[in-house]
């Protein structure tokens, strides 16, 4: 009698609940839909309306210096994409009180602007050039913040003497330094973060709040499209005074990412300033400071360029990138790659431990929370097919595109020794390759005790997920290096060693035994019978 009316109660608290929900989603929906948000321009920002073939829209700010400007060329703002225009304008400030004009150029897709184009380089670059030759401007010196140092250095290949100056100001910029170091590999991880924007754009009542958070569509696009492979050769080939200012506890570009950029640039300067990602606003009035002074010697045309830079910087500027220099992801991007690792292992539990072994021999992680990772979704992956067996059980194996992955024969077979064993085979069969899918459905089929099941599951796991996560690490160790000599080749690399790997594990070492040999003979009977005489 109590538990029938509990049931009743929590029945209609649930669809209260749910009722709520579509409501306030229904009402975001309709705000969104049916009111558009007015365009509140800042007392510095301006509408410049741009001819080009597509139409387009592109809003600046333009802060003068209160006098009558003693240098020539204005200070040209290039923001990054986690932030927009605006966020830059209390350093614009500091620095037009220095005598400076300063523009900040609002990419295309980001704030009010029109979408003319995609989110690369390349167009963040032809936004700026355009809004630059709308207003007459020919030379300019360049700040570039966060990715705005790599659009810089895009804009510096096409515009060459226009350019004064620049100055990278926490910038991010060649490829090896950015996330895993590879761009194939960075565009799988950024694909992840897209479904997770539409949930929350669509099945969230953000009331338009989301368009407004730092990882906008225009970032998640930015992210993705972003090529950095040319930043390097750009940076070569600049000869006029380059400045690097960055924060030495910045999480989301690293120092090492600065010392780097100075090294491939022999005549830059590098200052490095305590602060976090958010020297642009808590240290703005020492930035402009520097910039000021940095300005002046440019203008006055004292400031070190390439001829002036020493042999032995030249040297070192052209040694490859040494491996032991990537640091380890931290914060939000660690974040990311960890959930990514979970998801994977619902595909291939193995194969994802090998490559995250690959990662960690890479520099990019380190071992302990990729073991964790790898633990972890694991874990879960194991509990999702024994509770699969349990809910469902036999008529799951008819249907696509389980019975793929799961013979119903193997699950009849394992289903009468678990029977016999019992719960030993979940922890033997984490070793066998081929085993785990129909013990572990077989389990959930035949009900058995699940705080037992979870305990064998986290004991064979503990064992199985750091060894493969190790023995990938120790492997590629030294093959790694090859993604830094041959980069163009990387991903191919990669996917060679996570190949190599896993088959050594799945064939080599089970056909050095006479049961291996045989469950490989069974194996391929299988596949004759299912795919070959099918067809005959």
């Amino acid at each position: 009698m109590l538990l029938s009316k509990i049931t009743r109660y929590y029945s209609k608290t649930w669809v209260w609940v749910l009722t709520g929900y579509l409501l306030a989603l229904l009402l975001s929906w309709s705000v969104m839909l049916f009111f558009e948000t007015p365009v509140q321009l800042h007392k510095n920002q301006a509408i410049e309306e741009v001819e080009t073939e597509m139409g387009e829209r592109i809003i600046s700010y333009y802060q003068r210096s209160p006098e009558s400007s003693p240098y020539k060329e204005p200070l040209v703002l290039l923001h990054d994409n986690l932030y927009d225009a605006e966020a830059l304008m209390p350093l614009a400030e500091r620095l037009t009180k220095n005598g400076f004009d300063v523009i900040i150029p609002e990419y295309s897709g980001y704030g009010f602007t029109d979408y003319p184009g995609g989110f690369n380089l390349q167009d963040k670059k032809a936004s700026v050039m355009k809004l630059l030759e709308h207003k007459g401007i020919d030379r300019f010196h360049l700040i570039g913040h966060g990715l705005g140092g790599a659009v810089a250095f895009s804009m510096v290949e096409e515009a060459g003497d226009r350019t004064r100056s620049v100055t990278m100001l926490s910038a991010s910029g060649i490829q090896e330094f950015n996330l895993l170091g590879n761009r194939a590999l960075n565009r799988a991880l950024y694909f992840f973060q897209f479904p997770f924007y539409q949930f929350f754009n669509y099945l969230t009542p953000h009331f338009g709040w989301l368009y407004e958070a730092p990882f906008s569509y225009s970032t998640l696009k930015s992210n993705y499209e972003k090529d950095l492979r040319p930043v390097q050769e750009w940076m070569g080939q600049y000869d006029k005074p380059v400045l690097i200012l960055h924060g030495a506890d910045d999480r989301y570009v690293n120092v090492i990412t600065a010392e780097e950029h100075n090294r491939l640039i022999p005549h830059s300067e590098l200052v490095v300033l305590e602060g976090n990602q958010m020297l642009f606003q808590e240290k703005s009035a020492e930035i402009a400071f520097r910039v000021h002074s940095f300005i002046q010697d440019v203008e006055n045309n004292i400031a070190v360029t390439r001829v002036d830079a020493s042999r032995e910087r030249i040297e070192k500027s052209k040694k490859p990138l040494e491996p032991g220099q990537i640091s380890a992801l931290t914060g939000l991007s660690l974040v990311l790659l960890l959930l990514l690792i979970v998801v994977s292992t619902f595909i291939n539990e193995d194969l994802t431990c090998i490559g995250t072994g690959l990662l960690v021999a890479k520099g990019i992680l380190t071992y302990i929370p990729a073991a964790a990772a790898c633990f972890i979704g694991i874990l879960l992956t194991d509990i999702t097919v024994y509770w699969l067996g349990r809910s469902v059980g036999s008529p799951m194996l008819r249907w696509v595109p389980f019975r793929w992955l799961i013979d119903e024969e193997d699950v009849r077979n394992t289903e009468s020794m678990f029977k016999e064993s019992g719960l030993p085979i979940i922890f033997i069969s984490r070793f066998i390759p081929g085993t785990r899918l129909p013990t572990y459905f077989s389990a959930g089929m035949v009900r058995a005790r699940f705080s037992l099941i979870i305990f064998y599951f986290m004991m064979a796991i503990l064992i199985w997920a750091p060894f493969l996560v190790g023995l990938s690490y120790l492997i590629g160790q030294q093959i790694i290096e090859y993604f830094y000599v041959y980069q163009d080749y990387a991903i191919w690399i990669f996917l060679a060693l996570l190949l190599m790997i896993f088959t050594g594990l799945k064939v080599l070492i089970p056909m050095a035994t006479k049961r291996g040999r045989r469950n490989m003979r069974v194996k391929v009977e299988k596949l004759k019978r299912r795919f070959w005489f099918s067809y005959q």
